[in-house]
Parts: structure tokens; C-alpha cells; sequence
């Protein structure tokens, strides 16, 4: 969980970027919450070593409707092969979209000829993932996919979740019809994140009524802020600021639409706003 994942500065200083301005402070993939200090931004499951929760639907009701997970032979990703589009049955040596693209272009070796299945660390993971970030937001590795036209890579909660993205090809590694910044309104599109303070990529708005805060959705998660994949209205990928976080969640728990709580985020959920930044 993440009360065991704090040695993640030390992972970071080793690469060459400065540890976290407070060493005492909540760590997801090793970056306090909402720090504009923060050099790097990592997928809050992905990065961390001993995860079983979905890198696409984690915590959401999603979640609970597909028990199978499937992980990267490489990289250690974890998904469901529904959320992330995998097409047949995965085996033992399935590798994610990018680990594949990263084998096709020889930018990394197939080290399970081996037959050793030995674990890799997060150093490890971001080796694999060099040259390859989201279009739509500033965070590293994760579950991501190509845009159609190969020429670009975004996640695919990002893909679900900000308004104007969409997946065409589900089941293909070039699955991600590319955002226009044309189609983006304009409080969006010249705003920063709520949480990581930058305007990379694509933000999304709070879903709850009229609420004008804005963030990236992997930072959103890295807030530890609720995101649902379904509601009971049916309206699809939403997801809140902290502000409305509590009242939304309260909402799904009454209605059954939550997931299974995602082991590094259990600690945030029960902390106050302060102890959060």
C-alpha cells in the first residue's frame, strides 16, 4: 500500500531528478499530491511494485465487473483485458502496447528468453516507457495506447475521460482518435491542472453541476478524488474535484456503483484536504 511505497524519492534521485520537497508527505509514484515542485508525475499504480488493481478502471465500479486481470510480461502493467482493449486470450508472456511497439522498434530486448521472471523496478519501467508519454496529460507510464495515426501515445483512462477523446479501434494498438485543441472550450483549453499545476495535454471539468475546477483525469486519481466509469443515470466517466469528491462518492456507495477500494488510495481517502498536499 502506500504507507510502504515512501522509498520512491530515493528511486528518483538515483534517475537524476530531485527527491520530494516533504519527505514525511503522502507519495503516489513519487510525487506528493498537488506539488508544482514535483519534477515528474507517475501513474499511481503502475509505479508502484506489488499492484493488482486495473491501470485503466482502478476504483471505479468497473472494477468489480471484470475480476480477470491480466499483467505485462515486461513491464509489470495490470489491466483488464476488456478496459485496455486485448483482443483473444492473453498468455503468460502478453506484453502491454507499448512494450510491444518498444520490442517491434528494438528500443528495448526481450529479456524473457531468459525463462526468469524477475521483478522490475521502477527504473526499469520508465527505461521501457522512454520517448513514450501522454498527449493528454504530463503523466508517465501507465496503461497507454497510440493515436490513430501512430504518431502520438495517450492513456487510456485519459482517452475515457476527457470529453473531447475517444477510442476508435479498441481492440488495436493504434486505438486513439487525436484531440483538436479546436474542440476544446476555451476555459479548458487555456487553464492548468487543479492538482499538478500544469497545462499540458487536455484537461477535463468537475462533473458536479456547475463547478469550474479543472484537471488532467490521471492527476484527479492522483489526488485521490472520485472517478466513476458509470453512473445511475448512465452518464459515462465522470469524475470530481476534492470539493465534491465526499457527496459523489457517498452517492455510488448507496447506489452499488463503487468498485472495490484500490489499496494505495485507501490511506488518502481517509485523510483531510491538508495532510493531502
Amino acid at each position: 500500500g502506500l504507507a510502504n511505497f515512501d522509498g520512491t524519492a530515493s528511486h528518483l534521485k538515483s534517475l537524476g531528478w530531485p527527491g520530494t520537497p516533504r519527505s514525511n508527505s503522502p507519495v503516489l509514484g513519487g510525487s506528493p499530491i498537488r506539488s508544482p515542485m514535483s519534477q515528474i508525475l507517475l501513474d499511481p499504480f503502475h509505479s508502484i511494485g506489488d499492484n493488482t488493481a486495473c491501470c485503466v478502471c482502478a476504483g471505479t465500479s468497473e472494477a468489480i465487473k471484470t475480476k480477470t486481470t491480466i499483467k505485462c510480461s515486461m513491464c509489470d502493467l495490470v489491466v483488464h483485458p476488456s478496459c485496455y482493449g486485448v483482443p483473444g486470450k492473453a498468455d503468460a508472456k502478453w506484453t502491454c502496447w507499448v512494450c510491444a511497439d518498444a520490442l517491434a522498434t528494438g528500443r528495448a530486448l526481450d529479456s524473457r528468453q531468459s525463462g526468469k521472471s524477475a521483478h522490475i523496478t521502477l527504473q526499469g519501467k520508465l527505461a521501457l516507457y522512454k520517448g513514450v508519454s501522454c498527449s493528454l496529460c504530463p503523466v508517465q507510464i501507465g496503461a497507454l495506447k497510440q493515436t490513430l495515426d501512430g504518431k502520438q501515445w495517450c492513456h487510456v483512462a485519459c482517452a475515457k475521460w476527457v470529453p473531447e477523446a475517444s477510442i476508435v479501434e479498441k481492440n488495436a494498438a493504434k486505438a486513439v482518435k487525436p484531440v483538436s485543441i479546436n474542440d476544446v472550450p476555451r476555459e479548458r483549453r487555456n487553464a492548468s491542472c487543479s492538482y499538478c499545476t500544469r497545462s499540458h495535454g487536455t484537461l477535463m471539468r468537475c462533473c458536479s453541476g456547475h463547478c469550474q475546477i479543472v484537471f488532467h483525469p490521471l492527476c484527479c486519481r492522483r489526488a485521490a478524488c472520485h472517478m466513476r466509469s458509470v453512473d445511475s443515470q448512465s452518464r459515462q466517466f465522470t469524475a470530481f474535484c476534492e470539493k465534491h469528491s465526499g457527496a459523489e462518492r457517498l452517492k455510488d456507495v448507496e447506489a452499488g456503483l463503487t468498485g472495490d477500494p484500490v489499496p494505495a488510495l485507501v490511506e488518502l481517502y481517509n485523510q483531510q484536504p491538508l495532510e493531502r498536499q
